[in-house]
């Protein structure tokens, strides 16, 4: 089974442009001096108003640019984004030096996916106003999602030394440490974006994933109980829920969790998936297929749910299925490893073993590391009668992990059959020496006592 990691790319994509329209304009009808970026702060889950508002109206060259953007964000709260870039775009005619029209430009560029686009518009936006906290953190997000994580903290912490209450610096401060494996410090950003806004449900489910990364499965349920509590209506923080839970061996509770997740949101491919494990933890295989195939159906480019639906036809022996869905999950996943590892099991099953072969040596092209694709690989050349490569894939396994018990017992009796008796030996000791429990490598150990060097596969 596979339970996806809960740091979701998801939250964001999924949350956040939902209420992105509905929620990104409300400063407009606070009035004139909230018009350029409260709804963006909004929008980030922030309610203290800035202390720099008064500067942003200042700024404005004259009414007429003022208009523009206003006109721009009545379009954006329509869901028309690209009437409010041309908005945007008649401000900046008037007035070129506004950094407020560079930087709403820039997110909606951002939304739409044009990532690149977006980030000049905000270092532009930056290059007019260097402590325009708001400019940091939109270029900071699009920096994470570019690799750039470094270069992203950096202007998060601008950003936080311009406007140090700022919940949402500390919130996308908090995602980038988190990234770099930086969890206490994460949880101290989530804890103080929390603390400066009591109703940031997305940073009560991030702090709750950075708790689940630590292992941390029940203080993690409390995080995302409390982001269900601010915000009933989103799917995501039950879905986390469910996976912390089920982590707690609590499959009932999870799927309940799952469920919830599902009734808002009917084409939550992750949730129907995650529903089957938990399914298939409780002991229901059936059911657990039929939330599979949902998940593929809600959303068919999720390659973990192909995954997780191949896996459940395979423990049917239904190879031919199966194997459709490893072939699909490897096609949206070029690198998925774990389904190229288990589309080589069935092909090796039904005979197809050259193309076996062929998916091990590719998975071992992505991750030359990978203990059960080398184990499995040797086992199928042994099978095939290439005694040397099989042996050369046991070594790659021992001197991966010196303790797998497995693949020295392998490396004994090829080592045996070609008559290497003292050392084939030696490697069923190491075997019982790290498993003493191991009975096939105590019996091949006896069988060469006295000995003819061989030994039955």
């Amino acid at each position: 089974m596979n339970v996806p990691d809960p740091s979701l790319k998801r939250t964001n994509r999924r949350v956040e442009a939902r209420h992105l329209i509905a929620l990104v304009m409300a400063g407009v009808l606070i009035g004139l001096a909230f018009v350029t970026w409260r709804q963006f702060e909004i929008w980030r889950g922030e309610k203290k108003e800035p202390k720099d508002i008064p500067t942003i109206v200042t700024r404005l060259r004259s009414e007429a640019a003022l208009t523009y953007l206003l006109r721009g964000n009545q379009r954006l709260k329509e869901g028309k984004p690209d009437e409010a870039i041309e908005q945007y775009r008649r401000a900046l005619e008037i007035d070129p030096e506004s950094s407020e029209a560079h930087n709403n430009i820039g997110f909606i560029l951002a939304g739409s996916g044009d990532v690149d686009q977006a980030m000049k518009r905000y270092r532009e936006a930056l290059r007019i106003d260097p402590k325009f906290a708001l400019a940091h953190i939109n270029l900071g997000d699009a920096l994470v999602g570019r690799g750039k994580v470094d270069e992203a903290i950096g202007h998060f912490r601008q950003a936080l030394d311009v406007a140090p209450d700022r919940a949402s610096a500390h919130y996308s401060l908090g995602r980038a440490l988190a990234q770099k494996g930086l969890l206490a410090q994460a949880i101290k950003e989530y804890e103080e974006a929390v603390k400066l806004s009591p109703t940031y449900a997305l940073a009560y489910s991030e702090l709750g994933n950075v708790y689940f990364k630590r292992g941390q499965y029940k203080e993690a349920t409390e995080q995302y109980r409390q982001a269900i509590k601010i915000d009933p209506g989103n799917a995501v923080p039950y879905y986390y829920l469910g996976n912390a839970l089920l982590k707690l061996s609590q499959p009932d509770q999870a799927i309940e969790q799952y469920r919830l997740a599902i009734k808002n949101d009917a084409k939550f491919g992750e949730a129907y998936s995650s529903l089957g494990n938990a399914l298939q933890a409780r002991g229901d295989p059936g059911e657990a297929i039929a939330q599979y195939r949902r998940a593929v159906e809600s959303d068919p480019r999720y390659a973990e749910g192909h995954y997780n639906l191949a896996n459940a036809l395979l423990s049917r022996r239904d190879y031919e299925n199966a194997i459709k869905h490893y072939r699909r999950a490897i096609e949206l996943k070029p690198k998925y490893v774990e389904a190229r590892t288990n589309l080589a099991v069935v092909l090796a099953q039904i005979g197809e073993e050259e193309e076996a072969v062929a998916q091990y040596r590719k998975t071992l092209e992505i991750a030359p590391r990978h203990e059960a694709a080398h184990y499995n690989l040797g086992l199928l050349l042994w099978q095939r009668g290439d005694e040397r490569g099989a042996m050369a894939e046991f070594r790659a396994v021992t001197e991966i992990n010196p303790r797998d018990a497995g693949a020295h017992y392998q490396s004994g009796r090829l080592l045996a059959e070609a008559g290497r008796v003292e050392q084939a030996v030696g490697e069923f000791k190491e075997a019982l020496r790290i498993d003493p429990g191991f009975t096939r490598a105590r019996q091949s150990l006896e069988q060469l006592s006295g000995s003819s060097g061989e030994i039955r596969k």
